[in-house]
């Protein structure tokens, strides 16, 4: 049976909310799949006014059989 991954993207541009956010992906069995990005999102002159933050996540949702003996009758 091939493998069947989930993808999800997280995107915000409070910090706190997406720390929070990452976490609590984390904690329900997502894995962190590529790298953390981070952009200006709103530049006034030379002064970056918020920032983008992106993160991927990827989930193995294949079903699994329970380990043991199959018997055929």
């Amino acid at each position: 049976m091939a493998q069947q991954l989930e993808f999800f993207l997280l995107e915000s541009t409070d910090y706190d909310e997406f720390c929070q956010a990452v976490q609590q992906r984390l904690n329900d069995g997502w894995l962190l799949h590529g790298n953390l990005f981070a952009f200006p999102d709103y530049v006034t002159g030379n002064k970056v006014d918020s920032v983008r933050y992106l993160q991927a996540f990827l989930k193995d949702i294949t079903q699994r059989q329970k380990p043991g003996f199959v018997t055929s009758r």
